[in-house]
C-alpha cells in the first residue's frame, strides 16, 4: 500500500491589523490488488472561511475513488529496460475515478446546493 499526505496554508494581512488566512490538505492512498489492478482514494479539504482563495466564505471537501488497470508493452523486471541504457520501455495505465465535491455554500456550476459529482477516465504513462 502506498499513502501520502499534503497540507498547505497561507494568508495575507487584512485592514486594521487582522489576517485573512486559509488552510488545506489532502490524504491519498493506493493499493495494488494484483499484477494489473489497483485502487486509489483521495480526500481533500480546504478551509476558506475568509474567502481568500475562492471569493466565497466556505469549506470545500472532496473524495475521489477509482480503480486503475495497468498495461505494459514489455515484461516486468530486467526486460523492461533497454540493455546498457537508461531507457525504460513504456508502461501504460488506465484510471477511472468518481469524485464527489462538497461545499458549505452553493458554489458549483451544476446549480446544486453545495455538491458536485464528476467522473473521469485517464490514460497514464508510467515511467
Amino acid at each position: 500500500m502506498t499513502e501520502g499526505t499534503k497540507s498547505r496554508g497561507g494568508g495575507n494581512r487584512a485592514g486594521m491589523g487582522g489576517r485573512n488566512s486559509w488552510a488545506g490538505g489532502a490524504v491519498t492512498g493506493f493499493v495494488r490488488l494484483g499484477r494489473s489492478l489497483g485502487l486509489s482514494a483521495r480526500y481533500d479539504h480546504l478551509d476558506d472561511t475568509k474567502a481568500v482563495l475562492t471569493g466565497v466564505p466556505q469549506v470545500l471537501r472532496s473524495f475521489t475513488v477509482g480503480p486503475m488497470w495497468f498495461y505494459s508493452s514489455a515484461q516486468e523486471g530486467i526486460f523492461s529496460n533497454i540493455e546498457h541504457t537508461t531507457f525504460h520501455l513504456p508502461r501504460i495505465a488506465v484510471r477511472t475515478a468518481l469524485r464527489v465535491d462538497y461545499s458549505t455554500q452553493p458554489f458549483f456550476e451544476s446549480g446544486q446546493s453545495g455538491r458536485n459529482t464528476t467522473a473521469v477516465i485517464e490514460l497514464v504513462y508510467l515511467f
